[in-house]
């Protein structure tokens, strides 16, 4: 039976989609590919004199950093994202290749004497990963302050648009505040007429000169996740948590606290597990606290928890799995997307899920291109 009218998801139906304010690292990312698997050097029985080497015919430095790869790929969905983070005085690089992708850098300060955040990942044939990862200039991240950011975005977009300032107003103006209330639907679309996913890119960047009114936070020092979560409930702006590989730097009390202040939790697998066993929350306790549980499983797709409903998203197949690293932040661009567009959890998650397969086909965590025909073609393949 075909959707209702009202389920159908419409680009219009948001004209002024909000802008995400985004925190994280940017690191420069140093990636090696090895053409064997790493289960099978394991031996358990010898993990207490654990001596591996592993020859790697890839090798090749990238940008990085989970703050910068979802900010890149919303980039890429055609929408604004406004990155906060602390980086070091090698930064140049980066900061031009920013430049060209259009990604504003007002918040992202420089911190001297430190370098920008370092990560070497080594990928195996089965998309497993190790990851050794320097913080520097990231572990200053906490005095970057996401209050004075929303702060000053509201301002800029009241100067806009000849109005008060709306500094007052948590939030923003209720022209461009995220109804979070809107996100627990989950109809099934199968008619092949759907209205067009991504943003049309010859209308510019979706909600370049409205305030911040949606947040994220991907992995990050724990002091920051702690800070920048706190500045995100006082403003009572919503924001989707992501804390990745930093579930273990957070007490099982801030962990706790950060996941009740926030609206949506994204986590794969193991990472789910880690939260309960660090806060003694089952899965579906956790799942209570916020308005949305994203659990991702890799090729076996992933599961959203929403107002006491269970989805099931089916994984997309990569047409070359030629690098993962990333895909998990293209996961999550994907969700944010879907949730500044309004659209419910059934398309949020598709397209999530599109996403992390896409990023798989490109060598690097920010070396996919998103074409919007394309991507509805393929969208549509996989979907409809």
């Amino acid at each position: 039976m075909p959707p209702a009218e009202t389920d159908v998801p419409r680009s219009e139906a948001r004209p002024s989609p909000p802008k995400a304010l985004i925190c994280g690292t940017f690191a420069y990312d140093t990636i090696m590919v090895y053409s064997g698997r790493f289960r099978e050097h394991l031996r358990p029985e010898a993990a207490h004199v654990l001596d591996l080497s592993f020859p790697y015919e890839q090798i090749r430095t990238d940008f990085g950093g989970c703050g910068a790869n979802v900010s890149y790929h919303l980039r890429q969905l055609g929408m604004s994202a406004l990155p906060l983070a602390t980086v070091g005085t090698d930064f140049e690089p980066y900061a031009l290749w920013l430049d060209q992708q259009l990604i504003p850098r007002r918040y992202i300060q420089v911190i001297e004497d430190e370098i920008t955040a370092r990560g070497y990942i080594m990928t195996d044939l089965e998309d497993s990963q190790l990851t050794a990862f320097h913080s520097g200039a990231s572990a200053w991240a906490h005095n970057n302050s996401v209050a004075e950011a929303l702060a000053a975005e509201a301002e800029a977009a009241s100067v806009d648009a000849g109005s008060p300032s709306g500094l007052g107003s948590p939030g923003g103006s209720a022209e461009h505040r995220v109804e979070v209330g809107n996100y627990g639907g989950f109809a099934e679309y199968e008619e092949p007429e759907i209205a067009r996913i991504l943003p049309d890119p010859h209308k510019g960047v979706s909600g370049e000169h409205g305030p911040a009114t949606v947040g994220m936070i991907t992995p990050d020092a724990a002091q920051a996740m702690v800070a920048h979560a706190a500045d995100f409930a006082t403003f009572e702006v919503p924001f989707l948590f992501d804390p990745g590989q930093q579930i273990g730097s957070l007490t099982p009390g801030e962990l706790t606290q950060v996941i009740e202040q926030s609206t949506w939790l994204a986590l794969n697998e193991y990472e789910a597990e880690l939260v309960s066993s660090r806060t003694g929350l089952t899965r579906m306790e956790v799942a209570a606290k916020v308005e949305a549980l994203i659990v991702t499983r890799g090729r076996q797709g992933s599961t959203i928890w929403a107002r006491d409903k269970e989805l099931t998203i089916e994984a997309v197949a990569s047409e070359a799995v030629v690098d993962p690293t990333g895909a998990g932040d293209a996961y999550r661009a994907g969700l944010l997307f879907g949730i500044m567009r309004g659209y419910d959890w059934s398309l949020t998650g598709r397209i999530a899920s599109l996403m992390g397969a896409m990023a798989t086909e490109h060598f690097g965590a920010q070396g996919l291109y998103v074409d919007p025909e394309a991507f509805q073609q393929r969208f549509d393949a996989a979907f409809l």
